[in-house]
């Protein structure tokens, strides 16, 4: 979820593609790394508080390991 809006997140590439209304179609399997998580209603995304990752999957786990970081 969302952490500005609680909306649901989407993974997409450092690349992502641009569609014509100006949200970003999510892209689970392709384009290029770091991926990072990305909110389509108010266009925040986890690149900007520097949570990006290498592969778009298993991110949960790679999420729960930070957060636990974090909290130390």
């Amino acid at each position: 979820m969302c952490p500005n809006c609680r909306n649901t997140l989407s993974i997409v590439p450092s690349d992502p593609p641009d569609t014509s209304d100006g949200h970003i179609v999510p892209v689970s399997a392709v384009g290029e790394p770091p991926f990072f998580l990305y909110c389509n209603h108010c266009r925040w995304d986890s690149a900007e508080v520097g949570i990006t990752f290498e592969k778009p999957t298993g991110l949960a786990g790679v999420y729960s390991k930070l957060l636990k970081r974090l909290e130390i």
